[in-house]
Parts: C-alpha cells; structure tokens; sequence
C-alpha cells in the first residue's frame, strides 16, 4: 500500500514504515547529550552502569531511579494530561473536573510512596508529603484546563484525534540523516490543514533551551508525517504552565533544520569518541569519563556518593 501526506485534502498517513529494527548504538536526545556536557562520569553511571567494575548494578539503577520533587512535578503533570487526551480518543463524556482533580491529587500520592527521592535519600528533607507536590501539580492541571488549547481540543480537535501522537511510547524515535535519535513530543495532532505540536512545561523558562527542543519536535512530525523538510506546515508551542500561564510560538523555518541536523550529527560524533564499539555501544574505560570541576553539578547528581562528592 502507499500512503501519501496531503495539505491541501487535510489528509494524514503514517508512513508506511513506522517502526526502526532495534540497534543497539547509542540515539541522540536532548537529556543524554545534556548529561553529556555536565560531566562524563554522571553520562557514564546514567547510560553504561552495567559495565562498571567497581559498583554494583543494582546500586547504579537504585541511584538512577532517584526522583526529586520538581521532576515529580513535572511527571505527575505530563501524566496526567496524558491520560486525559488519551481518555478523550474513548469518549466524549464531559469532563467532571472534580474528579480530575481528585485523581492528580491521588497519583501523587502515589508517586511520593512508589519512589525514592533525592531530598530524602541524601538526607536533605526528612520526608516528602504530598504537599510537597500537589499544590503545584493543581495549579499546572489547573492552567491547563482554562487554556484556550484545552477548549480547543475537547470542542474541534476531537474530530482528528485518530491521528493525535502523546507521549509516543517509542520515545519518539526517528533518523536524523540516517543518525538514530529520540525526540519524545508530548502532543502532536492536526489543525486546519497543518500540524501543532504543543510542549508542556512545570519548571523555570529557559526560552533558548526550550525552543531548540521544539525544532527536534518539528523534525519528528516532519518525519512521521512525510513532508521533510516543509517546517512551516508545523506550529510548535511551549506551554508554560502555572500561576502565570504563558504560551511561546516557535518560529521554525528550513534553516532551523538544517542546523539541527548539523547539531545532530557533531554531537552524536562527540558521543561516539567515548564508544570503543559503535556499532554495539559498548563504552571505553570508565577512567575515560572523567568527573565534573563544577561542584554546583555535583549537589543535584544522583551519583554524587559514587564520586565522593556527597
């Protein structure tokens, strides 16, 4: 069968070929080359424990796992929108936003007793409560829910949602000039013979940062979809959610692509250097990775008892 991408019908296929054969190299995203730049030994622990001599494994993953409060914040936030828009493809029952609410407040609950924080692991709070996380997680959810997008979807964009992309469970994995990456978008849909592509944010603004995410999220629904390089046909949006909810337009164009693709292929090579198999990301030395001279990147690390730096 051949599928086809048209604007001016407002017709969406998927590409035929939606799944990549696993390999195991490494794939280029936004968090790994981050890691990467703070400190090669916290890249190490987080992607290549399992080859360390030293540590034990279990002791490595326990560490890795370690959640915080603001990513909690954010992960009961992303979560529960998700849930909703995927309810939304079931049903169209109005929303009864008691429950909604009601329902936030118990998945952070449940969180605070499914994992282990950071704060309370290296003793800087006794205890996490779920106030510690559900007043913000209820005003983000809150925002979300008086926001022009959230009227939109339930009232018109309802009518595609066959083909909306939340939070794609691949990772949002794709080919950058043939280079495996992950570009994990949280909601993706069709709008009025075009493409959003809207990102949810609980934290701080790094406007910079935050727009270079969107143009990888560009870059994915051009390749989902099929009209490489054509960005102007996606609208992408970082949501900030919160108290002083604020919405930011990306303007995307072909150049923005090009130099991601660019920005993608360097670093993806940078993390390679760090590879004695490519082909089987098998890691050189752990010696190799060395640790971080700025301190400030150590109080946050999970691995920080590893290195001493506790």
């Amino acid at each position: 069968m051949c599928y086809i991408y048209s604007i001016k019908d407002g017709i969406y296929f998927m590409p035929e070929k939606s799944k990549y054969k696993f390999t195991p190299v490494l794939g280029w995203s936004v968090s790994r080359y981050d890691t990467f730049k703070k400190c090669k030994r916290q890249y190490y622990y987080q992607y290549y424990g399992k080859y360390d001599k030293e540590v034990s494994q279990s002791k490595i993953n326990f560490l890795k796992y370690l959640t915080s409060i603001p990513l909690e914040i954010g992960n009961v936030v992303h979560d529960v929108i998700a849930v909703l828009l995927n309810r939304l493809k079931k049903t169209q029952e109005q929303l009864d936003v008691e429950r909604f609410i009601d329902f936030s407040s118990r998945e952070s609950e449940k969180q605070i007793k499914r994992k282990v924080f950071f704060e309370t692991y290296y003793s800087i709070r006794e205890k996490i409560l779920v106030s510690d996380l559900y007043p913000k997680v209820e005003t983000c959810l809150k925002s979300f829910l008086n926001s022009n997008w959230k009227n939109w979807v339930f009232s018109e964009g309802i009518k595609n949602s066959d083909k909306w992309i939340i939070e794609p469970g691949d990772f949002g994995e794709t080919r950058v000039n043939g280079l495996k990456a992950y570009l994990k978008v949280d909601f993706l849909f069709p709008k009025d013979g075009r493409f959003v592509v809207l990102d949810w944010k609980t934290g701080k603004k790094d406007v910079d940062k935050h727009e270079n995410q969107l143009i990888g999220y560009v870059y994915y629904a051009m390749m989902k979809f099929g009209f490489y390089p054509h960005a102007d046909k996606v609208d992408a949006y970082i949501i900030y959610l919160g108290e002083d909810y604020n919405e930011l337009k990306a303007v995307i164009n072909e150049y923005d692509i090009s130099r991601f693709e660019d920005k993608t292929k360097e670093e993806t090579e940078n993390m390679y250097k760090y590879c004695g198999d490519i082909e089987n990301n098998i890691p050189v030395g752990k010696d190799e990775f060395k640790m971080t001279d700025n301190l400030n990147i150590c109080r946050f690390c999970n691995y920080k008892e590893l290195c001493g730096r506790n």
